[in-house]
C-alpha cells in the first residue's frame, strides 16, 4: 500500500491536488510519508484522506502544506481549507447573493453546513460557478442544508453525462 501511495502522490495526484507551478519542487521522502501514515492510523487511511481531498478540488502549494492538512483531519478536523469557507461566506454576505433572500430569519451559517456544500459541489471553484447559476434562475432556499441536495444532484448528473461521453 505504501508505493500505491507513493505512486498516487507522484502521477494520478499531483497535478490535481498540487498548485501547477510548484510541481518541480515537490519531493516526498519516506520519513514524512511514515508521518502521515502514522497519524492517518494506517496507509488505507491516508490514501482514503488523499482521495477525498482530491474529490474536492483541495490544492496545496507544497508537501508541507499537505502534511498539515492531514494532520488537522486526523485529529477530527475537515477535509476543506478554512480559505475556501471563506470564499463561500463573502459570496453568501455578498449583494450578487440572492439564494436565500426569501427567508425570514437570518442565514445561519456552520462550518458543518458549509463544508457539506463544498464537499457536495466537488470543491469550492465548482460550488462558486454553480450558485450564481441558481441565483439568476430564482432558486431560493431557507438555508445552506437546503441547498446541499441540490448541488449534489447536479454534481451527480454533470459527472455521469462525462461518463457517458468517454464512452
Amino acid at each position: 500500500m505504501r508505493q500505491q501511495i507513493v505512486e498516487y502522490i507522484s502521477t494520478t495526484y499531483i497535478s490535481q491536488i498540487f498548485d501547477t507551478n510548484q510541481l518541480e519542487s515537490l519531493e516526498i521522502t519516506s520519513r514524512d510519508l511514515d508521518i502521515m501514515i502514522d497519524q492517518a492510523q494506517s496507509a488505507e487511511a491516508l490514501m482514503a484522506h488523499l482521495k477525498k481531498f482530491r474529490e474536492i478540488s483541495r490544492k496545496f502549494g507544497s508537501f508541507a502544506e499537505l502534511m498539515a492538512a492531514v494532520k488537522v483531519v486526523c485529529n477530527g478536523g475537515s477535509h476543506v481549507a478554512e480559505a475556501a469557507r471563506k470564499r463561500l461566506v463573502e459570496y453568501f454576505n455578498s449583494q450578487d447573493c440572492q439564494l436565500f433572500s426569501e427567508n425570514p430569519e437570518p442565514l445561519k451559517v456552520s462550518r458543518t453546513d458549509v463544508d457539506s456544500l463544498i464537499i457536495a459541489g466537488g470543491g469550492i471553484d465548482d460550488v462558486l460557478l454553480l450558485l450564481p447559476a441558481f441565483d439568476s434562475q430564482g432558486y431560493r432556499f431557507n438555508s445552506i442544508k437546503q441547498i446541499v441536495p441540490s448541488v449534489q444532484s447536479y454534481r451527480e448528473q454533470l459527472i455521469e453525462q462525462q461518463q457517458q461521453q468517454q464512452q
